[in-house]
């Protein structure tokens, strides 16, 4: 119980008392000092030499509590005051002993080794407690300078303090000089209890141990915890040694009892375990088998040989509960597997948000103070889901996209760490500064004031979210998930600026090993719709037209089927159309102007402007998205650089798919327009050079759209010539195989494709035959061998018609 919070004692200076035990200290270094110079034998010079050495740093040590103490206001309660005044009095008192224990050594010049000896560990022992108790002020520095003014909670502090007081090897020798002779040599349930009513505080663990839903992740045994239990062990050892050798017994302590008990100083974490599993009993057989702290981690096979047989139940809850006091290796890029019940070094922050597949959290790591997001999910689909994202993570490294360090599974839970842990996510950050500013607490003055400042940031989003992209798209591997959700920001840590960066890769397609970018998807569910390509939707739309959607099934762990038609194109069949990096060129153009929805919007409390939420569905009307920017863009003044955003955005979105621009001119158009759409970084860091997988798909997709013009105007001229007009969109029947008589020929390519030049691609990454394998019948076949050539072109130039009787004219070049 607390002592009275009313004292009648005049107020205790906590300063005052500590300059006092300086002035004491620096008496003891000064004189061990002079008799220095009188003892220069080796034992003794060598001992006062020790002596001085340990009070320099003590003293060192009392300053600077004594310096952290000075820098603020010392609390009022009257009761923690006293307290740690009782420490300064064990201070001065344990100097007297050593200063004592000193002149009885060097006074000792005829006596035994044996007397000798016992002054040296008297003298080091009040040393020892001296540091101990200083390290014990500094433990309590915010308690001294913190007040609370509720009643129960100072009287629990003030319990907590003296719990985690340590004790002295005087106060255990007394406690055991005092049990009778049974006492003492009943080790495990006699003195063993005076150990244990020396420990700090317990960690709070009440419904973790053994919980296999709630294991108590993030709860540890901290470092100065396990020093301050070293040293109680240490001084128990040391007391209990003393205690019972120079009793008066009528039987000395058995050899087996000494070497069991000699072990308890190494056991620190060990008790600790014991004592949060309730099981302090146990200790003794870590004694019987000299077992210590270097033998952790054990394995439950190896302490069913510890524990007796009826404590077997045990090991399995010790082997779990051990990875509170030691940390688990677990490097970075490694995956591990944990048991039911084993509390991970993950304390709970906060709650990025929850999806279908499971959570994100912001973590913080127990042992080493790191943060990361944890990203949790239960089921077979959620594990494919996270697979998938592992693997496309370690492909990536930039400095505005996640990084993969390590997972884990713990029963049917798998998890994920990435860093850097983000602030938020790019939606959650638009709505607050929507609210103006990030502290509501302010007056509306300042809150605007930290809008302006804020809204330099949101400019960066473009520039640094558009090279994030790119390095993305570089690394053959589209996202597929674009949204604001999607997109996380973390707050200036440093000299390092802020920065959005890309997350959640979950959904993300590599098309590494295949010959394009271009995928079919199988289910809507895969896509946000809000942001998703018109490609993809109308995909959706006429899938679910013929019953091809089941809602019951979902088969969202498969990946997408590749796709061989070009971009934008239909296949034969009719039925699939694929899609490729431009699908998430028009998911980041739609979240471009979302970003500029709010930092148009104006007032006290903007809302995002009503006719561009009307424009929903998005890939429905683009027309109209891009009537509504244009009309923003009449309403800005020319230099303002939302105009130029607003432009950029708009051909982002276009709707048919090889209209939009590639991801590396828009990085480009972006630092030449201007460089405070990139955060400080990215403007040193020179731009990533684009892949030759993206120039060879963007050279090859250019040269297929050219060769179905090409086909539609012969197809074109063929019904002329037959006397009808064709449908070009129509698609033909096919054509039949040439006569045995066809004149064949080597037909140049340099007739289809732009001012004659031909694509620079890879054979092993175009696969023409398979690419072009539903292609209509009109389209001409490519190969660098013979071609059959149609017989209205037989016997031409390349490139030309002649064409007497209709008098066609040259078919006009792409652009014209």
């Amino acid at each position: 119980m607390a002592p009275s919070l009313e004292s009648s004692n005049p107020k205790i200076d906590l300063i005052e008392s500590a300059v006092k035990c300086e002035l004491r200290l620096d008496s003891l270094r000064q004189h061990a000092r002079d008799l220095k110079v009188k003892h220069t034998s080796g034992k003794k010079h060598a001992l006062l030499e020790e002596v001085i050495t340990r009070s320099n740093s003590n003293i060192q040590s009392l300053k600077a509590w004594t310096a952290a103490i000075s820098r603020g206001r010392q609390t009022s309660d009257e009761s923690i005051r006293a307290s740690i005044n009782e420490v300064f009095e064990n201070i001065l008192s344990r100097k007297k002993d050593a200063q004592k224990a000193l002149d009885h050594r060097l006074a000792l010049v005829f006596a035994l080794e044996k007397y000798k000896k016992e002054a040296v560990e008297d003298l080091r022992s009040a040393m020892n407690e001296i540091r101990d108790t200083i390290g014990y002020l500094h433990n309590q520095v915010r308690t001294v300078l913190r007040d609370t003014p509720d009643q129960k909670e100072r009287e629990k502090r003030f319990t907590e303090m003296s719990q985690r007081r340590p004790k002295s090897y005087h106060t255990f020798k007394r406690a055991i000089e005092k049990m009778s002779e049974a006492e003492r040599r009943s080790i495990r349930f006699g003195t063993y209890a005076l150990l244990w009513a020396a420990f700090p505080a317990k960690l709070d663990l009440v419904g973790n141990v053994g919980n296999r839903d709630e294991p108590g992740d993030g709860k540890v045994y901290e470092k100065q915890s396990i020093k301050e239990v070293e040293s109680i062990l240490k001084a128990f050892y040391d007391a209990w040694s003393d205690a019972t050798m120079n009793t008066n017994d009528i039987a000395p302590m058995s050899p087996d009892t000494i070497r069991n008990v000699s072990k308890i100083p190494e056991m620190a974490k060990i008790c600790l375990i014991l004592r949060g599993m309730k099981q302090e009993r146990l200790l003794d057989d870590f004694c019987k088998t000299s077992r210590d702290d270097k033998h952790l981690p054990f394995k439950p096979e190896g302490l069913k040989t510890i524990f007796d047989p009826e404590d077997a139940d045990h090991a399995e809850i010790f082997c779990a509960e051990q990875y509170r006091a030691i940390s688990r290796t677990w490097n970075d890029g490694e995956h591990i597997k944990v048991a039911d019940a084993e509390p991970l070094p993950l304390e709970f922050i906060k709650e990025y948000g929850s999806g279908s597949y499971g959570s994100v959290k912001r973590m913080k790591d127990a042992f080493t103070g790191a943060y990361f997001a944890c990203k949790e999910q239960i089921s077979a689909e959620a594990r494919a889901h996270l697979l998938r994202e592992i693997a496309r993570l370690k492909k990536l490294g930039h400095r505005h996209i996640v990084q993969f360090v390590k997972s884990y599974q713990r029963g049917d839970r798998y998890g994920i760490l990435l860093k850097p842990a983000a602030t938020t996510d790019l939606r959650k950050l638009l709505d607050r500064y929507r609210r103006n500013g990030l502290d509501y607490d302010r007056d509306a003055r300042d809150r605007r004031r930290d809008r302006v400042v804020f809204k330099p940031i949101l400019f960066t989003a473009f520039g640094c979210l558009s090279r994030g992209l790119a390095h993305i798209h570089n690394c053959n591997i589209r996202h597929k998930d674009i949204k604001p959700a999607n997109i996380l920001y973390e707050k200036a840590m440093g000299r390092s600026p802020a920065r959005f960066l890309w997350a959640d890769f979950g959904l993300a397609h590599d098309f590494s090993n295949l010959s394009n970018s271009r995928t079919v998807s199988r289910n809507r569910h895969r896509y946000s719709p809000r942001y998703a390509a018109p490609e993809i939707m109308e995909e959706f739309e006429a899938r679910k037209a013929r019953g091809e959607i089941d809602y019951d099934t979902s088969d969202d762990d498969e990946e997408d089927a590749p796709a061989h038609a070009p971009e934008g194109s239909q296949s034969a069949s009719g039925t699939r159309i694929g899609h490729g990096r431009s699908s998430d060129i028009y998911s980041l153009g739609i979240v471009f102007l979302e970003i500029l929805s709010y930092l148009i919007a104006e007032g006290p409390e903007p809302t995002i402007p009503e006719d561009f939420e009307k424009c929903m569905p998005f890939w429905k009307n683009i027309a109209r998205l891009d009537s509504w920017a244009h009309k923003k863009i009449e309403r800005l003044s020319p230099s303002d650089p939302l105009v130029f955003l607003f432009q950029l955005s708009c051909k982002m979105i276009k709707h048919k798919a090889t209209e939009r621009p590639v991801i590396s001119d828009i990085v480009k158009e972006l630092a030449a327009a201007n460089p405070q759409y990139f955060c400080s970084v990215c403007l040193k860091d020179p731009p990533e050079p684009i892949s030759q997988a993206v120039i060879a798909e963007e050279q090859m997709v250019e040269g297929l759209e050219k060769a179905k013009q090409l086909s539609e105007s012969l197809h074109h001229v063929n019904s002329r010539e037959h006397g009808s007009i064709h449908d070009p969109q129509q698609v033909p029947a096919e054509e039949p195989p040439p006569q045995d008589n066809a004149r064949r020929r080597r037909f140049s390519r340099t007739s289809v494709y732009h001012n004659g030049v031909e694509p620079i691609v890879k054979r092993s990454s175009m696969r023409s035959p398979a690419r072009l394998r539903d292609r209509p019948p009109s389209v001409l076949r490519f190969s660098t061998h013979e071609e059959v050539v149609p017989d209205f072109l037989d016997g031409m130039a390349p490139g030309s018609v002649d064409n007497k009787e209709n008098h066609m004219p040259r078919i006009p070049s792409i652009g014209t």
